[in-house]
């Protein structure tokens, strides 16, 4: 050094010059593994021959087309990879159909995918728009078959019914008690004592009209009413299941049920 002059210190410059190869180093390092680890997933997973798609399962429970579950999953047979598949995804484009309740995918390896989905089922059905049914939940379905129109119950006296669409909810709060009732119907009345054939909404009265088939084991005339308060179906109808039980004992004819009282009263067949 010249005379006077103080020595440069070097130190830190070193340690950045050393803490930048390293950096570089280490990040070289890490990004040529990420890159072989994927090089070695595409190679043994996602785009092994092995595992290309060759088959896919659908197992349909309910009125859905197999075709229509085949389009909305957009797998392709012979072109996916297994590991590539993303079963969330198309779990979720399956459940955007509203005629779909639920769907359940899985991997059976070595080359398919199998998809089984739930559809709703219908549990009455409407007068209007070509006999549309309904499920539990309110979701309007395509007219049901030709077996279960026979069994399903018809619901009329809304206006808005006419405006029904397949695939969307009917909002309509009467709607939802009436749907309800029915789906716990089944629990209320083991025996099916009361077998129903049209449901009357009478919004004025706040009562359902119910017109019920013939029941000979428990002397229920064909054509006989059971009329129940709106906004106490379950109560109310336990109530009317229980009088008609008793009436059966005797042995008498039973025409038409009132229970939208705190007294239930029974008109007796001519």
């Amino acid at each position: 050094h010249p005379a006077g002059a103080q020595p440069v210190d070097n130190t830190w410059r070193i340690f950045f010059v050393r803490l930048i190869v390293w950096g570089g180093v280490i990040g070289g390092g890490s990004l040529a593994i990420i890159l072989g680890l994927i090089g070695l997933r595409e190679l043994f997973f996602t785009r092994n021959p092995y595992y290309k798609l060759r088959h896919v399962q659908i197992v349909c429970q309910g009125n859905i087309p197999e075709k229509m579950v085949r389009d909305l999953s957009q797998l392709r047979v012979g072109e996916d990879y297994l590991f590539a598949i993303d079963i969330k995804q198309i779990r979720e484009r399956l459940c955007r159909n509203l005629l779909i309740k639920d769907a359940f995918i899985m991997r059976r390896y070595p080359d398919t995918i199998q998809i089984t989905v739930t559809g709703r089922s219908p549990i009455a059905q409407f007068l209007t728009c070509g006999g549309l049914s309904v499920d539990a939940e309110g979701y309007v379905l395509p007219p049901a078959s030709l077996v279960q129109r026979k069994v399903l119950p018809v619901i009329v006296g809304l206006p808005e019914l006419v405006r029904l669409r397949i695939g969307r909810k009917v909002e309509n709060e009467h709607i939802g008690r009436i749907l309800k009732f029915l789906e716990a119907k089944s629990r209320l009345d083991e025996n099916n004592i009361f077998r129903f054939k049209t449901l009357i909404v009478d919004s004025q009265a706040a009562t359902l009209h119910v017109r019920l088939l013939g029941n000979a084991h428990y002397f229920i005339a064909g054509g006989a009413r059971l009329d129940l308060p709106l906004l106490s179906l379950e109560e109310n109808f336990l109530k009317a299941l229980q009088a008609v039980k008793y009436r059966s004992l005797a042995r008498q004819w039973t025409a038409s049920i009132d229970a939208r009282y705190q007294r239930t009263y029974i008109r007796r067949l001519p």
